[in-house]
């Protein structure tokens, strides 16, 4: 569940990952600290910041040459 919400949080506005890591320790400060170490982590990793099925798309449309920006 941790992996999935990094996974679509990453490609959000940084205030709003801020907002949602409030929300989630309020409810439960150790949910809320392993979202945040997963954000952390993802921006550490260095691979474009999107989720799988975007990196997909834009796959896809550059194979079918379509030109994208990944979003």
């Amino acid at each position: 569940m941790i992996a999935n919400l990094v996974d679509a949080l990453k490609i959000s506005n940084p205030i709003i990952q801020k907002k949602m890591i409030e929300h989630f320790t309020l409810a439960d400060p150790d949910y809320g600290r392993r979202v945040a170490e997963g954000l952390a982590q993802a921006q550490v990793d260095g691979k474009h910041i999107s989720s799988d099925s975007a990196r997909a798309g834009a796959k896809l449309a550059d194979q079918s040459g379509q030109r994208t920006d990944g979003y």
